[in-house]
């Protein structure tokens, strides 16, 4: 009888190690999945470059658990506190993640583009379907958010060159707007100076104009008839005899 207390508690010892030994592996599975303080720079630097890869956020979170991550993730990459060399590059990233997903269009526009790439990456996994019927769908899932990032990253970055194209379009189409504009002013430089040139001329010509105008009233002048003189004889000197 006094030995059944002692063994009572030494089983609840034992079942209370065993469960501080699987809090203590979970929380260490969990610190691995997490990258360090001063790894974070350099995990948000390469990523994709969607904000919800940046901020480690599926694309169904809303607006209020995207603001909370934000301010619990700032604080570790914050130039303040972070002594990483690329921290204040990291800082300004997150920030300007924060920033797109505070549009409502953009948040749309990226979450729909985590599950446009999500589905590619299903469809190529079902080809590959041998290596997964024996899974089951979380292993085929944990595959496809795998693969996630690196996709991202490459349709991110087709994104981007899209959108370079677009801006050097736009660029181009600028540049030969302005030249157009620019021939247009001096065609109309050159035609007003043509018109003041000829407004000058048409004043100093104005008298030589005044005065032939009257000529024409008054009509031709009429010239004066010579009247032709009489034929008179020579006189006749007288001969002295």
């Amino acid at each position: 009888d006094c030995i059944q207390p002692f063994t009572s508690l030494f089983f609840a010892w034992l079942a209370c190690r065993g469960q501080n030994k699987v809090k203590a592996g979970k929380m260490g599975e969990e610190e691995k999945a997490q990258p360090k303080k001063e790894e974070e720079p350099e995990r948000i630097l390469n990523c994709s470059g969607n904000p919800y890869d940046i901020l480690q956020l599926s694309e169904t979170a809303d607006l209020d658990t995207i603001k909370k991550t934000y301010r619990k993730m700032s604080l570790k990459v914050h130039p303040d506190r972070c002594k990483h060399e690329k921290a204040e590059e990291a800082f300004n990233a997150m920030k300007k993640a924060m920033q797109e997903l505070e549009v409502p269009e953009k948040r749309k526009a990226y979450g729909d583009m985590i599950r446009k790439v999500k589905e590619k990456i299903r469809v190529e996994l079902k080809k590959e379907k041998f290596r997964w019927e024996l899974s089951g769908d979380d292993a085929f899932e944990e595959e496809v958010n795998k693969r996630l990032p690196a996709m991202l990253k490459y349709e991110m970055a087709l994104v981007d060159e899209r959108k370079s194209a677009y801006e050097q379009i736009i660029l181009k189409n600028q540049r030969i707007k302005e030249k157009m504009d620019r021939m247009k002013a001096e065609e109309d430089a050159k035609r007003a100076q043509r018109e003041e040139e000829e407004a000058e001329k048409w004043e100093e010509n104005r008298d030589k104009r005044v005065n032939m105008w009257r000529d024409f009233k008054e009509g031709p002048k009429k010239k004066k008839k010579k009247i032709p003189k009489l034929f008179k004889p020579p006189t006749l000197k007288k001969e002295n005899r």
